[in-house]
C-alpha cells in the first residue's frame, strides 16, 4: 500500500454503514439527491395508502394524512441524514482554528463525525427489521398484513424498516457525536475567550440535531388523531413536550458544557489578574498622595482608566460556545411542543 492510500486508511478508521454508502449511491445518481429522496418519500406514501385502497379501508384515490406522514418521514429521515453530515462537516471547518490537531487528525474526525460505522448501523437495522417483523406476528391486523398482496406487505415492511432503521441510526450517530465534540474539545481546543467564534462552531450541529429531532416528533404528534378522554390526551403528548425537549437540549448543551466551564474558569482567571494589577495601582497611587508627589498622576490616572475598561471588557466575555441567535432558536424548538400541546388541549375540550 503506498503512502497516499495508508494516509487517506489512516482517516477512514473503520468502514462506512449502510445508510452513509446509501445516501452516496443516491448522490452518484443523475440529478439532485433531494430528488431522489422525494422520488423513495412519494413512493413509500403511494404504498402505504395502497394498504388501505386494496383492502377498502379507505376510498381509492383518497389521501389521509397520516399514512402521507409516514411515507414523507422516509423523505425526511434520508434528507435530514445527508443534511447532518454536511453540517457536521461545516462545524468542524469552523472549529477547525481553534483545534491543535494534526492534518490526519484533524480528517479522521472529520469521518468519525460524518460517517456512522458499519456494525453498529447493520445492528440498528437489524433491530429496526426486528421490531416490524414482532409487530407483524403480534398484531397482523393493526399492521394491515390481513387481506393483503405479498408485494405490498414486502414493500411496505421494508419502507417502515429503512425510515425505523434511519431513526436508529440517527440516535447512534447522535450519542458518538456527543462524545466525539465533548472529547475532542476537552482535549485539543485551545481556550480564548477573546475569540468565541470557533469554539462556538459545534453549536451549529448540536443546535440543529435538537431542532430537528422536535421539528420531526412533533409533525407526527399533530397528524395523530386528539384521543376524546383528558387523561388520554395526556398521556399520549407527555412524551412529546417532556421527552423530545428533553432530548433536544441534552444534545444541545452536553457537548459543549465542558467548553463553559473551560472557558469560564479562564475567564476567572484574566479577571482574577486584572484585579491584581488594579490593586498594584490603586497602592501606587494611594503611595503617592500619602506623600503628596503627583509627578505621577497622570500617568497613574490614564492606567487606571485603561485598567477599569479592562476589567469591563472582561466581564462582558461569553463563557457560552454559542450564539444568542442559536440559543433563541434552540429555545423556540423546546417550546413549540407545549404551545402546540396548549392549542390541541384547547381544541379536544371544544370538539369533545
Amino acid at each position: 500500500m503506498s503512502d497516499a492510500e495508508l494516509a487517506v486508511e489512516s482517516t477512514r478508521p473503520y468502514p462506512p454503514g449502510w445508510l452513509h454508502q446509501l445516501l452516496r449511491a443516491l448522490d452518484r445518481l443523475p440529478g439532485p439527491a433531494p430528488l431522489w429522496y422525494a422520488v423513495i418519500g412519494l413512493a413509500a406514501v403511494l404504498v402505504y395508502h395502497l394498504e388501505f385502497w386494496t383492502v377498502g379501508r379507505s376510498t381509492v384515490g383518497e389521501f389521509d394524512a397520516e399514512n402521507t406522514f409516514w411515507g414523507l418521514a422516509l423523505f425526511a429521515g434520508l434528507w435530514a441524514s445527508a443534511h447532518f453530515e454536511r453540517v457536521a462537516s461545516a462545524a468542524l471547518d469552523a472549529t477547525r482554528p481553534a483545534l491543535r490537531l494534526s492534518g490526519a487528525e484533524f480528517e479522521r474526525l472529520r469521518y468519525e463525525l460524518t460517517v456512522a460505522p458499519a456494525i453498529p448501523s447493520a445492528i440498528a437495522l437489524a433491530g429496526s427489521v426486528g421490531l416490524n417483523l414482532l409487530a407483524y406476528v403480534i398484531d397482523p391486523v393493526g399492521t394491515y398484513v390481513v387481506g393483503q398482496s405479498a408485494p405490498l406487505v414486502v414493500a411496505a415492511f421494508l419502507a417502515t424498516a429503512i425510515t425505523i432503521g434511519i431513526l436508529f441510526v440517527g440516535l447512534l450517530q447522535l450519542v458518538r457525536q456527543m462524545r466525539l465534540i465533548r472529547t475532542t474539545l476537552d482535549r485539543w481546543a485551545s481556550i480564548d475567550p477573546f475569540l468565541p467564534g470557533p469554539l462556538s462552531g459545534f453549536s451549529r450541529l448540536t443546535s440543529q440535531v435538537g431542532i430537528t429531532i422536535v421539528l420531526i416528533i412533533t409533525a407526527g404528534s399533530v397528524i395523530s388523531p386528539i384521543p376524546a378522554g383528558q387523561l388520554a390526551f395526556l398521556v399520549r403528548s407527555l412524551p412529546y413536550i417532556v421527552v423530545t425537549p428533553a432530548i433536544a437540549l441534552i444534545a444541545f448543551v452536553m457537548p459543549l458544557y465542558g467548553l463553559h466551564t473551560r472557558l469560564a474558569a479562564e475567564k476567572e482567571r484574566l479577571q482574577g489578574e486584572a484585579e491584581h494589577r488594579l490593586k498594584a495601582l490603586l497602592a501606587a497611587l494611594n503611595d503617592d498622595v500619602d506623600r503628596a508627589d503627583l509627578t505621577r498622576a497622570e500617568g497613574l490616572n490614564q492606567q487606571l482608566t485603561s485598567m477599569l475598561q479592562q476589567r469591563e471588557v472582561l466581564v462582558r466575555l461569553p463563557t457560552w460556545p454559542w450564539s444568542i441567535g442559536t440559543l433563541r432558536a434552540v429555545i423556540s424548538a423546546v417550546l413549540l411542543p407545549m404551545v402546540l400541546f396548549v392549542i390541541q388541549s384547547i381544541l379536544a375540550q371544544l370538539l369533545f
